[in-house]
């Protein structure tokens, strides 16, 4: 909860197009554009389109996978975020390379400037879809990213550089997926 909390407060919340149950006594579960594993753990934040605003910060990266359960070994962690179509700004923060289960992580079209993070390189083989486009990120990422499960990856060509991502023009047949 501290997580997605200070997410809320560092990305301008209270301006936020859609704010239902957001600061609620509600679990965090209900809380608009969040998902939640059967445990309660979030699994996703999905605010696109939403008027966010401000810094993604550090504490994100709290949503990392972790083992619940002594008995069954079972995994959880933050596995798709959408922040596209917004206006934050800033960096992209390191800790994002601790979100190892991530399926989905878009942040195109946004005003985010920096190097993309070079501790995305521990994104694990779940990794499906990642946007970096639209902004003005710079870098590189890492090559073995691209053979992780055919993910396909977003960048403006002009400013990362990546052997087999696809440039900003054609965004729309990833958003798509």
């Amino acid at each position: 909860m501290y997580a997605v909390a200070t997410f809320f407060f560092s990305t301008g919340g209270i301006s936020w197009t859609n704010t239902t149950k957001w600061k609620s006594s509600d679990p965090v579960c209900f809380w608009h554009g969040i998902d939640c594993d059967e445990n309660g753990y979030v699994t996703a934040i999905e605010l696109a389109n939403n008027a966010l605003a401000g810094v993604i910060p550090r504490e994100l990266g709290m949503l990392a996978p972790r083992q619940i359960g002594s008995d069954d070994h079972r995994i959880t962690g933050l596995k798709r975020l959408d922040l596209s179509n917004n206006r934050i700004q800033g960096t992209i923060p390191e800790q994002v390379g601790l979100l190892t289960s991530i399926e989905r992580f878009l942040v195109n079209d946004n005003g985010l400037w920096g190097s993309i993070p070079a501790g995305i390189s521990k994104w694990g083989e779940s990794l499906q879809v990642a946007s970096f486009a639209d902004n003005s990120l710079r870098g590189t990422v890492p090559k073995h990213l691209c053979y992780r499960n055919n993910a396909k990856i977003a960048i403006d060509c002009d400013l990362v550089n990546c052997s087999c991502c696809s440039c900003d023009d054609e965004q729309d047949s990833i958003d798509d997926d």
